[in-house]
C-alpha cells in the first residue's frame, strides 16, 4: 500500500475513533427515548402528561418494600415517565426490610406502599398505576382541603357501602385523591360552607321535610357546592323543583346508540361527546348512564342560572312507555335528544354551584367500571371542589378493552363453536380413518 493509501486508512480509523468517542461523551449527558409500543404504554398519557407540566417544585415519589420485591423495579419504571416528562420529580426506594422502624412511623401497611411528597404534603397510594399517580399529584397541586360529604338519612347510597347499588368503590378511588369521606343527616342541622366540600345527594328515595330542603337551599346560597344524583321521579325531584325550578320530563331516557354497544336494553343514555363545558371539555370515551332521566329549565327560578353539562345523542327520548318491543317517541310527553341530562345550576349572586345528573348509577359499584365513568366522576368532584376543573385520569389501554357490536359478536359466536369444532372434528374423523385403513 503507498503512502496516500495508508495515510487515507490512518484518517478514516481517527474519524471512525473521533465519532465513536463523541457518541460516547454525548449519550453519557443526554438521553434520547422513544416510546415504540401501539398504544403508547410506555409515555405518560396526554392528561397526566398536562398534571405533571404543572409542576413547578420537586416532587419525591417514594415505595416502600423490600430490596428484592419485584413491585421496586416496576414502580421505578413507572416514575421514569414522570422524571422523563418533568425533570422535577424524582424517585426513591426505602428498603422497609432494613429499616422497619421507617415503615412504623409513617403507617406503612405492607410492601408497595408509594407516598409521593411535594414540600411538607404527601400522598400515599397502594395502587401502583399511572391512574394513581396522577391523582396523588392532581391532590397535591390542589391543596389540603377536599371532602365529599353524602346526605344520609332518605335511604341514599352508602358512601362505603359494598353493595351494586352503593358507592364504596368510587369513594376508594376519591380517598386515594386526597378527598375525605364523611356523611351527614340534614334533619340533625345544618351544614357549615368550607372550601373544598362537596355535598353529594345520592339518589333518595323517600320524602324531604321542608327543613332539610331549607338547610340545602341555605347552604347553596352561602356558597357551598352539591352534587345531586337522581335515579327516578319522586320526592328527591320534587325538592330539587322547590329549590330551582328545574324539574324533570317524564319517562326515562332510551338511545339507538345503545344497539352499537351490545347494551342488553336500549334504556341507556350513552354520552360520546362532551361539548364544551369546563366541567366535562377534554373527556374522551364512551360514558353509560342506565336510565337516566332528563330535565326542563324551562320553570327555572330567576336565582339560578342554567347551563347545558350532560347530553344524549340526537338518537334519544325519554320513553313514557313500556320499554319491549319496537318502541318509538310517538307518545304524548316524549321528546326526541338531544336531551339534557346533566345540569350546572350556578347561583346569579356568584355564589354556590349544583351539578344535578339524572342518574346515580354510573357511579355505582356495578357500573363504575364502564367507559369512561370514573374519570367522568372523579372530573364532576373535582370540578366542584376547586375552581379550576382537573384533568382526567388517562383511559386504559386499548388493547385490554374488546369493543365489539352484535353482529360481530353472532359471528365470532359462530365461528368459535360452530365451524371451528366442526373443522376439528372433520379433520379429527380423516386422521382416524387413515389409522383405520
Amino acid at each position: 500500500m503507498n503512502l496516500a493509501g495508508r495515510f487515507d486508512n490512518l484518517v478514516y480509523h481517527a474519524l471512525l475513533v473521533a465519532c465513536l468517542c463523541a457518541a460516547t461523551l454525548l449519550g453519557s449527558h443526554y438521553a434520547v427515548t422513544r416510546d415504540m409500543t401501539h398504544d403508547g404504554r410506555n409515555s405518560l398519557g396526554p392528561q397526566s402528561a398536562a398534571v405533571v407540566a404543572r409542576i413547578d417544585q420537586p416532587v419525591t415519589i417514594e415505595v416502600y418494600a423490600g430490596r428484592g420485591n419485584l413491585l421496586v423495579q416496576a414502580a421505578e419504571d413507572l416514575v421514569a415517565r414522570y422524571a422523563r416528562a418533568n425533570p422535577l420529580v424524582q424517585f426513591r426506594h426505602i428498603d422497609i426490610d432494613r429499616d422497619p422502624n421507617i415503615a412504623r412511623e409513617l403507617e406503612i401497611s405492607g410492601h408497595g406502599d408509594i407516598v409521593v411528597k411535594m414540600g411538607e404534603r404527601r400522598r400515599r397510594t397502594q395502587a401502583l398505576t399511572e391512574s394513581a399517580v396522577t391523582g396523588a399529584l392532581e391532590s397535591l397541586l390542589l391543596g389540603e382541603h377536599r371532602r365529599a360529604v353524602f346526605v344520609t338519612g332518605h335511604g341514599e347510597r352508602r358512601a362505603d357501602g359494598i353493595a351494586n347499588h352503593d358507592y364504596g368503590e368510587f369513594s376508594k378511588r376519591l380517598q386515594e385523591r386526597g378527598y375525605e369521606i364523611s356523611a351527614h343527616n340534614l334533619q340533625l342541622g345544618e351544614l357549615a360552607v368550607e372550601p373544598g366540600d362537596v355535598l353529594v345527594v345520592a339518589s333518595a328515595q323517600t320524602a324531604w321535610q321542608s327543613v332539610e330542603t331549607d338547610r340545602i337551599a341555605a347552604y347553596l346560597a352561602e356558597g357551598g357546592d352539591v352534587l345531586w344524583l337522581l335515579d327516578e321521579h319522586g320526592p328527591a325531584s320534587e325538592a330539587l323543583a322547590r329549590i330551582t325550578g328545574l324539574t324533570p320530563l317524564p319517562g326515562v331516557i332510551v338511545d339507538a346508540a345503545s344497539e352499537a354497544l351490545s347494551l342488553p336494553q336500549p334504556d341507556f343514555a350513552v354520552v360520546s361527546e362532551y361539548g364544551a363545558h369546563p366541567h366535562v371539555t377534554g373527556m374522551d370515551g364512551i360514558s353509560l348512564f342506565p336510565r337516566a332521566i332528563a330535565f326542563s329549565d324551562a320553570s327555572l327560578q330567576p336565582a339560578w342560572q342554567a347551563r347545558a353539562l350532560l347530553q344524549s345523542t340526537a338518537r334519544s327520548w325519554n320513553e313514557t312507555g313500556e320499554i319491549a318491543g319496537r318502541i318509538a317517541p310517538t307518545d304524548p310527553g316524549e321528546e326526541t335528544g338531544p336531551l339534557t341530562f346533566g345540569w350546572q345550576l350556578t347561583h346569579t349572586a356568584g355564589r354556590g354551584s349544583l351539578n344535578v345528573i339524572g342518574d346515580g348509577d354510573f357511579l355505582a359499584n356495578s357500573w363504575l367500571g364502564n367507559g369512561v365513568n370514573l374519570a367522568l366522576g372523579e372530573r364532576l368532584f373535582d370540578a366542584l371542589a376547586t375552581e379550576t376543573p382537573l384533568t382526567v385520569p388517562p383511559p386504559p389501554a386499548r388493547d385490554r378493552q374488546v369493543n365489539v357490536t352484535r353482529a360481530q359478536g353472532l359471528w365470532l359466536g359462530g365461528v368459535l363453536f360452530g365451524a371451528l369444532p366442526l373443522l376439528l372434528s372433520t379433520v379429527a374423523f380423516v386422521v382416524w380413518r387413515r389409522q383405520v385403513a
